[in-house]
């Protein structure tokens, strides 16, 4: 489909097409399997977010289940304890699949993973939950993701 408008000078008018916008890949919000992005921070700077244990790394998670809701946690990886974080920080998000890719949008999260046969692998992950709980620093280690 195409528009039509004129160019020239006045007295010698022809149409100009204009093409039709370019259709974009479908897109849309997906169901997906549950998983867990996991960041390793020290226990020193998750201070009293850390849960019980004695691990001086501990996982910071990010749960999504398959109607795309989301928990924050932070695990001890050697006692197995887990420590809810604040519930303000959890809550719904947006989850876009297109071709191999999922695209994870939230409050405190923007992540892309690509979608492989066996598990998943996650390709860019930026998170806001370190300055929202007031934990120093810049950047953490991000170990990856799994599925649930």
């Amino acid at each position: 489909m195409s528009s039509q408008a004129t160019t020239g000078h006045p007295h010698t008018r022809r149409p100009l097409e204009i093409p039709a916008p370019a259709k974009r890949p479908a897109a849309h919000q997906a169901r997906i399997t549950p998983m867990t992005l996991t960041w390793s921070v020290a226990r020193r700077a998750i201070g009293d977010h850390a849960p019980q244990g004695r691990s001086e790394l501990v996982h910071l998670n990010l749960s999504i289940d398959a109607d795309a809701r989301s928990v924050w946690s932070v695990r001890d990886p050697q006692s197995g304890h887990t420590k809810a974080l604040n519930p303000a920080a959890d809550g719904p998000i947006e989850c876009t699949t297109a071709a191999d890719c999922l695209l994870i949008r939230g409050p405190h999260i923007y992540a892309f993973v690509r979608l492989a046969a066996d598990s998943p692998q996650l390709l860019y992950a930026r998170t806001t939950i370190f300055q929202t709980l007031n934990i120093p620093g810049g950047r953490y280690q991000v170990i990856g993701v799994e599925q649930d």
